[in-house]
């Protein structure tokens, strides 16, 4: 009966009574720290495979960097797209 307020409580509530959802898959995350590490603090959270926020500032730049290889890599074994130009070589071979 006293003033109110008052901390404890297991469930979070909202101001207008209704309990609070439970946390998201990012807020859960983010409690568990990063996904790859496991560091609690970073100046900023980064995507990485499982989603956004989920490593931190450097397991994300790492992410990022073996994501950016293995990209230039595939782009490497592609074979070069076909241009206009190839296009116009083929006709005059077979014109022969």
């Amino acid at each position: 009966e006293g003033g109110g307020g008052g901390g404890g409580g297991g469930e979070k509530k909202r101001r207008d009574g209704a309990a609070a959802a439970s946390p998201t898959p990012v807020a859960k995350r983010r409690r568990l720290g990063c996904a790859q590490c496991r560091a609690a603090k970073t100046p900023q959270w980064r995507t990485g495979p499982e989603g956004p926020k989920t490593l931190c500032n450097a397991c994300g730049i790492a992410f990022l960097k073996a994501r950016k290889a293995e990209a230039k890599e595939e782009e490497e074994d592609a074979p070069p797209p076909a241009t206009a130009d190839d296009d116009a070589k083929a006709g005059a071979d077979g014109a022969e």
